[in-house]
């Protein structure tokens, strides 16, 4: 029973060794999607902040 208990015990932290490392090793990756991310919604941001002008300019030259 003890023997059982031990194995099972060992898997577990061989388990929860084996995600830790995994989830260090992944921080760089994390890091540079949150970094494009960032850089998309400035795009996004810009480009709706572009578009509102030019249909407010758009609307201006309308009624004219």
């Amino acid at each position: 029973m003890d023997s059982n208990l031990e194995k099972d015990c060992s898997a577990i932290g061989g388990l929860f060794q084996q995600i830790i490392t995994e989830l260090k090793n992944g921080t760089p990756m994390w890091e540079d999607l949150i970094s494009k991310a960032t850089k998309l919604h400035t795009c996004l941001r810009a480009t709706i902040h572009a578009i509102a002008a030019y249909l407010d300019a758009f609307s201006m030259n309308s009624f004219k």
